[in-house]
């Protein structure tokens, strides 16, 4: 199933990439009608009351948090008020935003050399799978959609990552740049790009010159660096301190560890099976994280060149965000590592090596065309229904937790009760939420 980029034409490549991001659409379409009770939730309202208190112009320069994310907040407050409040269309264009990435993923898997059923498998199962409920549904989750997106075009957009004929020329190196920046200004991770992408333009081994691929580089990284250093300067929640002391590193470790460890497997597996998110012990997590790393070794040493330069750079993308995670998150409870809304990047980084593999066996195991056809096929409905078929479970109580209840509390209920009932807003009173909904159409 492993095929050189050169034979595929690129007609071929564009349609197949395009037809697994227009499959990502499936669960909105089917659930359609719960999504559609989703409201402004948690963050969302806390910035929606930020633009009301600062103005728009301001609040998207000033830090949310402990990200320095003007993109993603120029765009998404953007949203709200050239939408009239409409939280339908904010979630339809993070679904948009995650259909991109889909297709994106696909077109560079293709271009490395992955064959078809390496690449379905990893499209379907990240663009399908109920694990991303958190990410797929709260808008504010948008910001992590947004920046993988700019990772993505740098990826296939780079000549040392994706095809080997294209030069490094001035406009290549300065879309590098916009990428970068893009991508470390929608989100705080996204300062994880630059890096990737300059290190791929330093170690392939391709034709162009070293001052070319000196200047790409550069242009990659720098808007990472600047990012960071402003973060660091001015978040006022100050992180780097796990980075003092030895214990703190420790509990930063831990929580890294977990997270690399036990996703995507663990929330996968426990959505598919209808478990609750278990608490893993120590040696559960050891023998998980020696699992996982024989599935990456494995599938780096059956992998062609232009494969490993892909699973490469993912594992690069995978290792740096457990690193930032455990950074940003040590000291809490360690099941917090399996949180649905670090499963994204989880699924898209891990599912590949576990593809390749899959691929491998497939091909070996299978001794004619006809059992390899029905082999494939039967995986990649197998692929659908698990990935999918927890939505229509779960949406119910989601949906009314982060939807439905706030529309009954601000549309319903008269007159408003004192106190702060929103969900996810104990930072408003009740009143202060209807007079923003009033204020800005909220819907």
């Amino acid at each position: 199933m492993t095929v050189a980029p050169s034979t595929l034409p690129e007609r071929r490549v564009l349609l197949l990439a395009g037809a697994l991001g227009c499959a990502a659409f499936l669960p909105l379409v089917m659930y359609h009608r719960q999504f559609a009770q989703l409201f402004w939730f948690g963050d969302d309202l806390w910035a929606i009351n930020e633009i009301d208190l600062h103005g728009y112009g301001r609040w998207v320069w000033q830090m949310f948090s402990e990200n320095f994310v003007p993109l993603f907040k120029f765009l998404w407050g953007g949203l709200v008020l050239a939408g009239h409040g409409n939280h339908w269309l904010a979630l339809l264009v993070l679904w948009l935003t995650h259909a991109a990435n889909v297709a994106l993923l696909s077109y560079w898997m293709l271009r490395s050399g992955f064959g078809g059923l390496a690449t379905a498998v990893t499209a379907l199962c990240f663009g399908l799978s109920a694990s991303n409920l958190e990410t797929l549904t709260w808008t504010t989750q948008w910001s992590a959609v947004l920046a993988l997106m700019f990772f993505l075009l740098a990826a296939v957009d780079h000549p040392g990552l994706s095809d080997a004929v294209r030069p490094y020329g001035g406009w290549r190196i300065a879309r590098q740049f916009l990428w970068s920046t893009c991508s470390a200004w929608s989100f705080s991770r996204g300062v994880l790009t630059g890096p990737i992408m300059a290190a791929a333009a330093l170690v392939r081994p391709a034709g162009a010159p070293w001052p070319r691929r000196l200047l790409l580089a550069a242009a990659a990284v720098v808007p990472s660096v600047v990012t960071a250093i402003m973060i660091m300067k001015y978040s006022p929640v100050k992180h780097d301190a796990v980075l003092t002391t030895w214990p703190l590193m420790k509990e930063g470790l831990a929580f890294s560890s977990s997270y690399w460890a036990l996703n995507p497997v663990v929330p996968f597996f426990c959505i598919i099976s209808d478990w609750g998110m278990p608490a893993m012990s120590a040696s559960e997590t050891i023998a998980l994280g020696i699992g996982k790393l024989a599935v990456v070794v494995t599938a780096l040493v059956c992998a062609t060149a232009p494969q490993r330069r892909f699973l490469a750079a993912v594992l690069v993308l995978d290792l740096g965000n457990a690193f930032l995670l455990g950074v940003g998150r040590s000291g809490g409870p360690l099941h917090l590592a399996m949180g649905s809304r670090y499963q994204y990047i989880s699924l898209l980084t891990s599912l590949p090596f576990l593809a390749t593999v899959v691929s491998v066996a497939v091909d070996k195991v299978a001794a004619s065309v006809t059992v390899r056809r029905i082999a494939v096929w039967a995986i990649l409905a197998v692929t659908v229904w698990s990935s999918n078929r927890y939505w229509s479970v779960v949406l119910p109580i989601w949906t009314d937790w982060r939807g439905g209840s706030t529309r009954r509390l601000l549309f319903e209920t008269k007159p408003l009760p004192a106190g702060s009932d929103v969900s996810g807003a104990s930072f408003l009173t009740n009143a202060e939420a209807k007079r923003l909904t009033d204020k800005y159409q909220l819907h």
